[in-house]
């Protein structure tokens, strides 16, 4: 079984079982496309009321999204396996549903899921809901934005929604919370190994005397 995992840059990672044959298909964007692309969403899906509906992000986040979509559909075998990752990609599991209705999509948010009070605010509300929903799996990081997205589903798409997910005419859409961490155990033992211990030696003769500050940066900052 394959799985492909669709990806803006590095920005999204995907685990999978050693049985499983793991594929990534990456577009890659210009500055421009980039900067359109995530500064239509990420201010609106952060918990911030947006500013008057007056520019043409929307256009470009659109096309942007059916690129990813159409190039998934082009390369996709049956039987495989989609996962869609954070905030940049909100419409491609619906558009990827359109053109092969039975393939298995899973869709993970990376970011806040915000209340419905906020999320109503958006124009195209609906749309986002609605491409989401293409999802066979919809997931978060906390049980509260678990909750924020099936009460937004319900108060602005009036469909069924439980604690296990949403309820369409045809299918059902499983929603779950699913924090993303490390294995400590793995890691501890791959801490251990000669190689690691090797490299500690290095660095601490070549910053010896120094303090070190290591930081970890969002590629989408």
């Amino acid at each position: 079984m394959a799985v492909s995992s669709i990806a803006l840059l590095d920005l999204s990672e995907i685990g999978a079982k050693e049985s499983h044959v793991v594929s990534s298909t990456t577009r890659y964007l210009t500055i421009r496309d980039r900067s359109k692309l995530v500064g239509y969403c990420y201010p609106r899906i952060k918990l911030t009321i947006p500013r008057a509906y007056e520019d043409h992000s929307w256009c470009y986040y659109v096309a942007l999204n059916q690129a990813f979509a159409d190039t998934i559909v082009r390369d996709y075998k049956k039987g495989d396996q989609i996962w869609i990752h954070d905030y940049h990609l909100l419409l491609v599991p619906k558009m990827i549903r359109d053109k092969i209705p039975d393939a298995k999509i899973g869709f993970f948010l990376h970011v806040a899921f915000p209340s419905s009070e906020v999320f109503r605010c958006l124009a195209v509300r609906r749309q986002l809901l609605e491409g989401m929903l293409g999802a066979c799996l919809v997931g978060f990081q906390t049980p509260e934005y678990t909750r924020h997205f099936l009460q937004t589903c319900s108060r602005l798409l009036y469909v069924e929604a439980t604690t296990n997910g949403i309820q369409l005419e045809d299918r059902f859409i499983h929603v779950t919370s699913d924090p993303i961490g490390i294995d400590p155990k793995s890691l501890d033992l791959r801490r251990k190994e000669p190689a690691v211990g090797e490299w500690i030696k290095i660095i601490t003769e070549r910053y010896r005397g120094k303090k070190l500050i290591v930081a970890r940066d969002k590629v989408c900052s």
